[in-house]
């Protein structure tokens, strides 16, 4: 059975915050609010910009790729029978859409998530060390990462299909199950658990506070939603190739920095989630406190 993460020692800090608990790293050694989560996942990706925003650019640049690639194993007129399809279902013929309209798509979404996925381990690992003051290198965040990918990805995977099987019923079934396995992935990186441990330990960990961990994480991907909407319409309305080149690379320039902030503010729910039910924040002082 996994154990809960514990922090390793390091030295001593002395900084407090206004409400005046122990701030030796990146959070202060206290519940933290809505702002205090924002605003420490966006000192995470400014202070690991090099690692974090550099892996979600490469993972969105690699997908736009490999869509492109998709498509240009089709022929010259498939544009033409995915609008006929298009046409067919708003006049209420349902058919099974043409596959280059479904391959591409499909292609995104899986190089989406993986990129989420990786920049989640990374930014959890990140989150883990940064509480108590610490930069680690690039080079010890992998090594911190190392066995910990195939149950990462599990879970990820897992708990994707669940809450799109719940979306589809009505959706309140599917924010359910998002709001009891949100912290699944977190509690692989830092307590390096199995996926079914994993699984098991968030639906324990988030009882009673589901329902303020669910609205953090809904209001953060709905931040970063408007933002990158925001920011592609300020580009010019055309449809020619330049335009469509622009529009991509904005896009994974602000998902260059949208992504591991979201994944910041779900590493850190957990890290507020032990604050507040398992008294963490006196085992990061102790560990803080103590000597290397």
């Amino acid at each position: 059975m996994s154990q809960p993460w514990k922090p390793s020692p390091t030295p001593p800090a002395g900084r407090r915050d206004p409400q005046g608990a122990p701030w030796p790293g990146l959070i202060p050694l206290r519940p933290l609010g809505v702002g205090d989560v924002f605003g420490a996942a966006w000192r995470l990706v400014r202070t690991h910009a090099a690692l974090l925003c550099l892996v979600a650019l490469a993972g969105t640049l690699l997908g736009g790729a490999a869509v492109f690639g998709v498509l240009a194993l089709f022929p010259d007129d498939a544009p033409a029978a995915e609008t006929a399809w298009l046409r067919r279902f708003e006049a209420g013929r349902f058919e099974l859409p043409p596959l280059s309209l479904v391959l591409p798509l499909l292609v995104g979404a899986v190089f989406s998530y993986l990129t989420i996925i990786a920049v989640s381990g990374l930014a959890t690992a990140l989150v883990g060390d940064a509480s108590l003051g610490r930069t680690p290198t690039a080079r010890a965040v992998l090594d911190r990462m190392r066995g910990r990918w195939v149950a990462l990805v599990a879970v990820s995977v897992v708990v994707a299909v669940l809450v799109l099987a719940g979306l589809m019923l009505f959706l309140v079934p599917g924010f359910l199950v998002l709001s009891v396995l949100l912290l699944a992935a977190p509690v692989v990186v830092l307590e390096k658990a199995g996926a079914v441990a994993a699984l098991q330990r968030s639906a324990r960990l988030t009882r009673g506070v589901r329902a303020r961990i669910l609205g953090i994480a809904v209001l953060a991907q709905l931040i970063a939603s408007l933002v990158s909407s925001a920011l592609l319409g300020l580009l010019p309305d055309s449809a020619t190739v330049s335009a469509t080149v622009v529009a991509l690379a904005v896009q994974a320039l602000v998902a260059a920095v949208t992504v591991p902030w979201t994944a910041g503010v779900i590493a850190l729910l957990y890290v507020d989630t032990r604050i507040r039910k398992e008294g963490l924040a006196q085992n990061l002082l102790q560990a803080s406190m103590r000597q290397v």
